[in-house]
């Protein structure tokens, strides 16, 4: 057995056999034709057209997706039937007398070349568009597609190198189980597609001499991992994981519109962390109470060039708008250690968890962080949006930031009552909570990364990943610190990493005085029907767990014997 590690990008568990596509190449006649024939390459021109429109209103009726999701299908549509494409094509027929394929070929290849030329992150994906509208086109005329996934059905779990959004129609069609990309981000229109037809994907998998076809795969798209030919022990442990998690899903509908509070009337905010700005229909949907982390990575990675204030500006607005007044953390960016950028200067740095990353950067390039500050400030009048600066380590790094909020605020001549919140995820910040809550208006502890700096081990190595382990006294009792500073003077305390959805320990992060929990969508449901089914006055009077003892295993047993206690 091997486990293949990726980035989960639409979550969900496939369990099936590996079948192994390549997409197609176009290979067609690109000679002349008769001019009797000119007519009949036109008609066929409208059929593809036609047919594809179809496809995508099919898709759009029969798929669960977001307006923003839908918008750009529908912008799909619009490039499809754009006289101006139809004009060109019909001209390269008629007075160069080419194939169909050939002048789709020649015009396509033209715009697309056209828009790359102009080294600009929104015409990038316009010509990201174009070529798929290209590849639609082709493949109807030729019906790819279906050739392609003559091979598939509901045990399948497809292995490629990337995919297109029309591909995506005919694997839902199949019922297949998961889909492993060794390409392919977040943000790219199949994966938006394979998300909202529930397609369980992870993408960043080097399979080749690793995957075969026939092999038995695994796809937990919930920690990017990927399974091949495990034993049986494992296969049963998923396909037992799969089933409870099919119930789960429909038994927590239930409770999306019951509040998120004790059984004995405790309200605790439960919140969504999202990472791109559609994300917040689906936290809308279960009923967050908000969003207690946005990441705002999503507009800084994969791309050649900085985003500019207007492209922000319209991101931060649309989910000022859509959260209806509730609250949203915004997260200023946060790249560096394991989140890299082509533009970022620091590549190669030879520690970057321990380099010019979070808030540093932010400090370092005053006017790329101003740009940010500048466009979260101007969509704060359209919802209730707050700052939050990540990996604060001082409390002068805190005031130098904020600073710059002051000077962007009066740049803009904006008065916007904004919240500025820190972001605790090193130990030094936890130490110092005290003299932090002074000045902030809320904290926000990330235990992914203040785990990582507390113990001093890599997230990432799986060499000793025994090491990172959250029963970690130190660890709990920076936590416990924090969320006493925060208390005792009066400002909000969250927890938004991975710890806030581990059911084992919300119980204790409550405890310890953590007023929200920031989970990923979804985990929304899961937590809340934990926290409907605690006893808060039965958790208050319950010994205090975070003392003297320093042995892991103990710890972990307490917190166990503990949570046996305080649910009703």
């Amino acid at each position: 057995m091997e486990i293949i590690k990726g980035v989960e990008v639409s979550l969900g568990i496939g369990i099936g056999t590996a079948v192994l596509l390549e997409a197609q190449e176009h290979v067609f006649d690109m000679g002349l034709i008769d001019k009797s024939e000119i007519e009949n390459e036109q008609n066929r021109y409208h059929q593809a057209v036609e047919i594809i429109s179809k496809n995508i209103d099919n898709n759009l009726i029969a798929f669960d997706m977001s307006d923003e999701d839908k918008d750009i299908f529908e912008a799909h549509k619009l490039i499809l039937t754009d006289p101006v494409i139809k004009d060109g094509v019909f001209l390269l027929i008629s007075e160069k007398l080419y194939n169909l394929e050939f002048a789709l070929h020649i015009y396509f290849e033209k715009t697309i070349n056209y828009f790359k030329t102009l080294e600009n992150e929104f015409y990038a994906e316009r010509a990201n568009d174009y070529k798929d509208i290209y590849e639609r086109l082709i493949n109807s005329l030729h019906n790819n597609n279906q050739l392609i996934t003559d091979d598939l059905d509901d045990m399948s779990v497809v292995v490629m190198d990337d995919i297109s959004p029309s591909l995506i129609g005919e694997l839902a069609k199949k019922k297949v189980q998961a889909l492993v990309l060794s390409k392919g981000n977040k943000t790219s229109h199949a994966i938006i597609l394979a998300r909202a037809a529930n397609i369980p994907v992870v993408t960043g998998i080097a399979f080749v001499g690793k995957i075969a076809n026939g092999d038995e795969l695994i796809v937990d798209a919930n920690k990017g991992e990927v399974f091949v030919n495990p034993d049986k022990q494992i296969l049963q442990n998923y396909y037992d994981l799969k089933q409870k998690d099919k119930h789960d899903a429909e038994s927590l509908k239930n409770i999306i519109g019951l509040p998120a509070e004790t059984s004995d009337g405790k309200t605790i905010h439960l919140l969504a962390n999202i990472g791109m700005p559609e994300e917040i229909n689906a936290a809308m949907d279960v009923n967050a109470d908000g969003v207690g982390l946005f990441r705002t990575e999503f507009l800084y990675m994969e791309r050649d060039n900085l985003p500019t204030e207007e492209e922000q500006f319209e991101a931060y607005k649309l989910v000022a708008i859509k959260s209806k007044g509730k609250p949203v953390v915004i997260r200023t960016m946060d790249i560096g250690g394991d989140k890299m950028a082509k533009w970022y200067p620091h590549l190669n740095e030879k520690n970057p968890y321990l380099g010019c990353r979070g808030i540093r950067f932010s400090l370092k390039y005053p006017e790329i962080f101003k740009t940010q500050i500048r466009a979260i400030i101007r969509a704060a009048k359209y919802g209730n949006l707050l700052i939050m600066f990540p990996l604060i380590s001082s409390i002068e790094e805190f005031r130098k930031a904020k600073d710059y909020v002051e000077e962007c605020k009066k740049e803009l001549k904006l008065a916007e009552l904004i919240k500025i919140g820190t972001m605790i995820e090193i130990p030094s910040a936890a130490l110092i909570a005290d003299q932090l809550a002074k000045e902030s208006d809320f904290f926000s502890i990330g235990t992914n990364d203040l785990l990582q700096y507390s113990v001093a081990v890599d997230r990432n190595n799986e060499s000793i990943a025994e090491y990172y382990n959250p029963y970690n006294m130190a660890f709990l009792r920076l936590i416990k610190m924090t969320a006493e500073a925060a208390n005792r003077h009066n400002i909000p305390i969250a927890v938004c990493g991975e710890l806030a959805a581990n059911e084992s320990f919300v119980p204790l992060l409550i405890k310890l005085g953590v007023q929200e929990l920031s989970v990923n969508v979804q985990s929304l449901l899961r937590i809340k029907r934990l926290i409907r089914k605690l006893n808060y006055q039965a958790l208050t009077e319950y010994p205090q767990i975070i003392g003297d003892i320093a042995d892991v295993a103990k710890i972990k047993e307490n917190i166990s014997l503990m949570n046996e206690k305080v649910f009703d």
